[in-house]
């Protein structure tokens, strides 16, 4: 993924406008290009107040394997451009790095595109600012030197970034919702409890996790709770997919 990216600001550290292209290769078939590059444009557009925005996805055909989501769809790429560019703004405006995003970012009440332009929803919790302030006093964000007073052939910094991913699926018309997913308890006469679930495990502990889950609202011992994930869909209740980071958010929320 290549991204070219350009914000404006005015002197008060404002933000005006900001333009984005993003360039991703999708290998020698169309598979996500679109959903992925709205999925951008979304994180795009929901980290800071741009008064203008324009963004332009471009999908590349390569002569390799066909891409698709893997670990954020896109998310870590535009989150890490544009917030070493908030740094830069910051410093050409004299700007403390905390303040601009203070300043710019979008909370509770705004709107938010997380999945992209068609996927909008408002905001309504936020703890951006709470983040930034208690976490700029714990790190002695103020103690700070700046990298221009040091010297030495080492020299050691301080940074700041802020970031935010959705947990779950959107549906295409703003509100809707698309995202199910379904859990059967069955409590057994040893005190031992069993739970079936379409959830997949792809390494990442999603089952044992579910298993904890159980163990906590039940209160009974963590190895006292088996997971059932039944492949014959005349028996195993219905999830949407194990995707979209909605495994633990969705799954084990039907489960609880």
């Amino acid at each position: 993924l290549k991204t070219i990216l350009k914000i404006g600001a005015k002197k008060d550290g404002t933000l005006t406008a900001a333009h984005c292209q993003v360039q991703v290769e999708i290998g020698g078939h169309n598979i996500q290009a679109y959903p992925y590059l709205g999925c951008v444009a979304g994180w795009f557009a929901s980290l800071y107040k741009y008064k203008n925005l324009k963004y332009e996805g471009i999908a590349i055909y390569t002569n390799k394997v066909p891409s698709c989501a893997m670990q954020g769809y896109g998310n870590p790429q535009i989150n890490f451009a544009v917030e070493s560019l908030m740094d830069i703004l910051a410093e050409k405006l004299d700007m403390d790095p905390v303040d601009i995003r203070l300043k710019n970012f979008v909370g509770k009440g705004d709107e938010f595109w997380g999945q992209g332009p068609t996927v909008r929803s408002i905001i309504r919790s936020c703890g951006v600012e709470e983040m930034l302030i208690e976490g700029a006093k714990l790190a002695g964000w103020n103690r700070r030197i700046p990298p221009s007073k040091k010297t030495g052939d080492i020299k050691r910094g301080m940074g700041v970034a802020r970031g935010f991913h959705t947990s779950g699926t959107g549906g295409p018309n703003p509100g809707e919702v698309i995202d199910y997913s379904g859990a059967t308890i069955k409590i057994n006469e040893d005190g031992s409890v069993d739970v079936v679930t379409a959830l997949m495990d792809h390494g990442g502990g999603t089952w044992d996790a579910a298993a904890k889950v159980v163990a906590e609202v039940l209160k009974v011992p963590f190895e006292k709770v088996g997971i059932y994930n039944g492949i014959d869909t005349r028996t195993t209740v219905f999830d949407v997919n194990t995707h979209a980071t909605r495994g633990i958010y969705c799954g084990c929320g039907a489960i609880k």
